[in-house]
């Protein structure tokens, strides 16, 4: 509580309004992915699939691309909600500018790369 007054006393609203913008782009991004491949792979039952199968293996791969897709965003956020009530919050695209340009500067080739951004995007945890 103390926290959150001094939070209040210096910023108003502003600093609990953090990482809200990321946040609903994130889970617009998650919804319109999730249910959109949802929708799409449930229709058509391959042959020889047992349709409850199919329904949990659909669900399952929509769930993980909406995830991968969307993680970016929840990087972004991350960052905002890391944001002292002091200072100014990054933006959306400063944030994404700046995990493109760490991921660059990463050696070891496009597997270091892909290491980092698993790690920075906290993929598969």
């Amino acid at each position: 509580m103390h926290e959150a007054r001094r939070m209040w006393r210096r910023g108003g609203v502003t600093p609990f309004l953090f990482g809200l913008r990321s946040r609903v782009a994130r889970d617009v991004v998650f919804g319109a992915l999730y249910s959109g491949l949802r929708e799409r792979g449930r229709r058509k039952v391959p042959r020889g699939w047992n349709p409850t199968a199919w329904g949990l293996f659909v669900n399952a791969a929509a769930g993980v691309t909406a995830t991968i897709v969307s993680g970016p965003l929840n990087y972004v956020q991350n960052m905002q909600y890391a944001t002292s009530s002091k200072k100014q919050q990054m933006t959306i695209p400063a944030a994404l500018r700046k995990l493109v340009t760490d991921t660059q500067c990463q050696k070891g080739g496009i597997a270091g790369k892909l290491s980092f951004l698993q790690q920075r995007l906290r993929i598969g945890e």
